[in-house]
């Protein structure tokens, strides 16, 4: 429910918060971020998708190819 974690980032102040759940392309990371106010995602069946998603977020780019992973 991830219009639901801004108010409970705000709610939750000084304490960082960390989501977790359907995080699947570095555009979700980033639009996750965006909308909630939390510090940290955690990653896991996107992750088992297509582990590149640390690489891509981290360099701003797409995920690579399965046969590159």
């Amino acid at each position: 429910h991830w219009d639901r974690l801004a108010a409970i980032a705000q709610a939750a102040q000084p304490i960082p918060l960390i989501a977790n759940g359907d995080c699947f392309q570095p555009a979700d990371i980033h639009h996750l971020f965006g909308i909630s106010g939390i510090k940290a995602v955690m990653i896991a069946r996107g992750a088992q998708w297509n582990a590149s998603i640390f690489q891509a977020h981290r360099q701003g780019a797409s995920l690579l190819p399965l046969s590159q992973v």
